[in-house]
């Protein structure tokens, strides 16, 4: 994987654009996970770029699809009786994301990140006690 890793810049250097994206929007087709964590990305960058107010949208997505039974998640692991099935890996990388901007004084971004995660968290819970 590491040799893979470390070829990839130059290789993507030798694409030109359309190549690229074309390769990018095959995977996004075949992999929600990867199509949801491109649209936080995404969202990362308008709001640095625009100075502005993190969109909290594709990080509640991201939320959601980790706590429904429909999320993607090819390395599931099961979190306890209440939860399981969530992709724990995925959920931890997902709070983990809000880390850097602590570091970096933009807590506000932080904490639309933790924000997505506890209100998916909260649906997932409430939905478990309607069914029982």
């Amino acid at each position: 994987m590491e040799q893979v890793v470390n070829k990839l810049p130059d290789l993507l250097r030798t694409l030109s654009r359309e190549r690229l994206e074309a390769l990018v929007l095959e995977r996004t087709e075949r992999d929600e996970g990867f199509a949801l964590w491109l649209d936080a990305r995404f969202a990362v960058l308008v709001a640095d770029e625009a100075s502005a107010l993190l969109d909290p949208v594709p990080f509640r997505r991201r939320a959601e699809a980790l706590f429904s039974s429909t999320g993607s998640g090819r390395h599931r692991h099961s979190w306890g009786e209440r939860a399981g099935g969530i992709d724990q890996a995925a959920l931890e990388q997902l709070i983990d994301e809000a880390e850097p901007f602590l570091a970096v004084g933009r807590g506000d971004h932080a904490l639309t990140i933790l924000k997505s995660v506890a209100a998916g968290l909260a649906s997932m819970l409430a939905g478990k006690r309607r069914l029982g």
